[in-house]
């Protein structure tokens, strides 16, 4: 459950912070004779938990599939791609003078591997397709990154940068972004 925190955009939305739509995505990867590749399908789901602050969520129950691909069949190279599709299926009260939701999502994956755990690749954002406006959200640039350990800590720390030429609502052109991930390997 996101907390969201929005620049001060000016009247009449000013500044505003609170709690975001939570997004749950359920994939199941069977295990399939497939060389060094994965193929998964499921869910993808928001629920609603930003309450009635529509700067941070819309208040619409939405639900529709996910698949992913992903492909490690050259060395130090992973690549594939991740999407999901979701629609409205149901409203709070605050949500009901609001438009329904059908959006389609990919994350594409395409990260390069060196030695001691560094890596660079694409961002892992989600390029965005909004049905009802035929608008893009198209967040776009590099991340670099490194797994390692914090102690007994196995960790992702990476740092990256995004530009986004195209955007379905309010959304920065350029976006930083540090991470750290905390890793448990079975």
């Amino acid at each position: 459950m996101p907390y969201v925190s929005t620049p001060d955009l000016g009247s009449p939305v000013n500044r505003k912070h609170g709690f975001g739509d939570t997004t749950f995505l359920a994939i199941g990867l069977p295990k399939l004779n497939l060389d060094k590749q994965m193929i998964g399908v499921g869910i993808s789901s928001v629920i609603p938990t930003a309450g009635d602050n529509d700067s941070t969520g819309n208040g619409k129950w939405q639900l529709g599939p996910a698949a992913v691909y992903f492909n490690q069949q050259i060395p130090q190279i992973q690549w594939g791609a991740l999407g999901w599709h979701r629609f409205t299926v149901g409203e709070t009260s605050s949500g009901s003078d609001k438009k329904n939701v059908t959006v389609s999502s990919i994350q594409p994956i395409l990260i390069k591997h060196w030695g001691k755990g560094w890596y660079a690749g694409l961002q892992d954002v989600t390029w965005d397709y909004n049905h009802k406006s035929g608008k893009w959200t198209l967040p776009t640039g590099p991340r670099v990154g490194r797994v390692m350990k914090f102690g007994s800590q196995p960790v992702n720390l990476f740092g990256a940068v995004y530009y986004n030429p195209n955007s379905d609502g309010p959304t920065a052109t350029w976006t930083a972004k540090i991470n750290l991930t905390l890793l448990f390997p079975k």
